[in-house]
């Protein structure tokens, strides 16, 4: 049975679909468009802007959208690299999203799976090719020659995953799962700051 807060997100997206008026978006691609406006609200990004970070398709590597700000900015794939100053801030945020009533450990260990590639910086895009989509490795490439591009200047990095669904409890054994995730990313880099956030139907 459904919760209050079930009823009301459903309502919701129900009613801000419709008011999209494009019968040609699936349900489970507007709960993703849905989620990442929220997730990245305070940092206003454009439609386009939002469309050019999803990755979702098959070789997506767990991953639905991946972004990357340096001070804020956003960097996208025809953007100029940013110069910055010493200890520019580089958010690198991830987002999954499931159309589901819970949370299950497999989302999060796809994620892990595909970080060993993804943030292994001697791996290039093109060995990747047969195991994850263009738009994924295309996103993968901003993040990496940007953060490449400030390392003399010891940028401080801040991986930020979000996992959302409809589900309005997350079990232990789903929760134990980020710790490995969290040992890969350190594995890569060992000063990065990394944040997974469940976001529930509540949220």
């Amino acid at each position: 049975m459904s919760t209050n807060q079930q009823i009301i997100l459903e309502t919701l997206l129900d009613q801000q679909k419709r008011e999209l008026g494009d019968d040609s978006i699936s349900t489970n691609d507007f709960f993703h468009l849905f989620v990442t406006e929220q997730v990245l609200k305070n940092l206003e990004l454009s439609y386009d802007e939002i469309l050019e970070g999803i990755v979702d398709n098959g070789g997506d590597g767990g991953i639905d959208a991946i972004y990357t700000f340096v001070n804020s900015e956003l960097i996208q794939r025809d953007s100029e690299l940013i110069d910055g100053k010493r200890n520019s801030i580089i958010d690198i945020y991830i987002i999954q999203s499931k159309n589901t009533n819970g949370f299950s450990e497999s989302p999060i260990e796809k994620c892990t799976s595909s970080a060993n590639d993804l943030f292994d910086l001697s791996k290039s895009s093109d060995n990747l090719r047969s195991v994850y989509n263009n738009e994924l490795l295309a996103n993968r490439d901003v993040f990496k020659n940007q953060y490449l591009h400030l390392i003399s200047k010891f940028p401080v990095l801040n991986f930020h995953y979000i996992y959302a669904s409809k589900g309005t409890e997350v079990h232990q054994n789903v929760i134990r799962k980020v710790d490995n995730l969290v040992e890969t990313i350190k594995k890569h880099f060992d000063k990065a700051n990394i944040n997974f956030n469940f976001l529930t139907a509540s949220d």
